[in-house]
């Protein structure tokens, strides 16, 4: 343990702490496992009492009391919502990793990437299709917005639904506002996520599709996709049928966005080349490479 301008550092992580009491108190709970505060509702475990009371708080009663004036996303603490407008608003993310050079806003975000996306560790498992996950959030949210279907956030634009706020937000940026920072060195098409850019180059130029279906043999570069194509063309799952035209969709915002661009005309997606308007982002890529490209 070094003392370096009153603070004290974990010689495990370098975690700074303001005492020798926040210090121990940091071994035992980060390094050691120990939490002795368990939840009654969902057993969730904690190091301390007052991260349990929070989260009693924040999770089961739905107290978020902090919320941001510029995108208005709430939180239950207020040091979430400094990180919030820290990492995404002001885009300070200080922690870079070292193999693909992403950022982050905090250590422990990097470190969890570093070990679910470079180490491979993922041991929070779907039980419905086994698909993987680095943290319990994730797994969480893939059930309730790909098994359960809730995405109750809407872009009031195109019309999609998404399971959480911040998707939301990133899908308004990267689409809506042409934010795409990520371009791929082979065909120069841009992305506003890092991890879509590896997606893309993986799938599209290594070919790399590991996921097959049993039934028809089409392959895909992530599993989720793998699990939709079933849902939809195998097992022909459209639970959301149009009013208008009676046509069947396998997910909302699919109808949502069928309604919008079909029956309302609405087509917010414009070629910057030749200024005609589509209704789905996909049919303007399509058009851009046959038209433009070809």
């Amino acid at each position: 343990m070094n003392k370096n301008e009153n603070l004290f550092f974990c010689q495990i992580c370098s975690k700074r702490c303001a005492s020798t009491r926040n210090l121990n108190r940091h071994k035992s709970i980060v390094h050691e496992k120990k939490k002795p505060f368990q939840c009654s509702i969902c057993q969730q475990a904690f190091g301390q009492k007052s991260c349990l009371q929070s989260h009693i708080s924040i999770k089961h009663n739905k107290e978020k009391p902090f919320q941001c004036e510029i995108c208005q996303q709430a939180f239950g603490q207020k040091g979430n919502l400094v990180r919030h407008i820290s990492t995404v608003h002001e885009n300070k993310r200080l922690f870079h990793c070292e193999v693909c050079q992403q950022s982050f806003g905090m250590k422990s975000t990097l470190n969890r990437h570093f070990e679910s996306v470079h180490e491979n560790k993922k041991p929070f498992q779907c039980e419905i299709c086994q698909q993987s996950f680095g943290i319990k959030t994730a797994l969480t949210t893939h059930i309730n917005t790909v098994h359960k279907n809730k995405r109750p956030f809407q872009c009031e634009i195109c019309l999609q639904s998404f399971g959480v706020k911040s998707t939301l937000n990133q899908h308004k940026r990267t689409v809506h506002e042409n934010q795409k920072q990520f371009q791929c060195h082979i065909c120069q098409q841009y992305f506003g996520q890092k991890g879509h850019l590896a997606v893309h180059i993986t799938t599209v130029h290594e070919n790399k599709k590991p996921f097959q279906c049993e039934v028809c043999h089409q392959s895909f570069g992530r599993k989720s996709d793998l699990s939709k194509h079933i849902d939809t063309v195998h097992e022909n799952k459209r639970p959301f049928q149009c009013e208008i035209c009676q046509q069947s969709f396998g997910f909302k915002d699919i109808l949502n966005k069928h309604i919008s661009s079909v029956h309302e005309n609405k087509k917010p997606f414009q070629c910057e080349i030749c200024q005609k308007y589509f209704g789905y982002p996909s049919t303007l890529q399509q058009h851009i490479r046959i038209i433009h490209e070809n």
